[in-house]
């Protein structure tokens, strides 16, 4: 049901949807969007969060829960806590952040044509990642796929965030 603007009633945005997982936390996205940002554009609030506009489309009504990631980029653009949003698209607590025995916390730096981007990592083990990584490679040689597909495949990455900025490759500082 929907308002006379056209946007999502509130009610029963906060209940869980077997079938749709990620319609709750659309529905919050959608109000927010009314609400908080005036009414907004799709493609700019889209932009906003930080995901594609098909991902967004896709919380309507895939059978699976969205990945973390389109979880916690909805949140900290419409201002929610990641636990709301968590239930709202499924899940129960926010995962622990991964423990290795080799993690440890570091920055990885890119340089970037505006000067060089700094970010913290925690839990950051190039050591570890590029073990996995090399894995999905592998994998996807064998069944004729490319990393990016392979990270699609896995939840890893939508394939909107699979793009090379205008400085090509991106490597890290040594």
């Amino acid at each position: 049901m929907t308002t006379r603007r056209g946007t999502p009633r509130a009610q029963g945005a906060d209940v869980f949807d077997e079938l749709n997982p990620g319609r709750p936390l659309w529905l919050a996205a959608e109000r927010a969007r009314a609400e908080q940002f005036g009414g907004m554009d799709l493609t700019r609030f889209v932009a906003k969060l930080g995901i594609g506009r098909t991902t967004y489309a896709r919380l309507r009504t895939q059978r699976e829960r969205p990945i973390m990631r389109t979880v916690q980029k909805i949140a900290s653009g419409i201002g929610m806590p990641i636990e709301e949003a968590m239930r709202l698209a499924g899940y129960g607590q926010p995962p622990a952040p991964a423990q290795h025995a080799t993690a440890r916390p570091g920055v990885i730096s890119i340089a970037a044509r505006v000067g060089t981007v700094h970010v913290e990592a925690r839990d950051f083990d190039p050591t570890v990642a590029g073990r996995q990584i090399d894995a999905l490679r592998a994998a996807g040689r064998d069944t004729g796929r490319t990393l990016g597909d392979m990270l699609t495949a896995t939840g890893l990455a939508e394939p909107e965030e699979l793009r090379l900025t205008d400085e090509g490759a991106g490597k890290p500082d040594e």
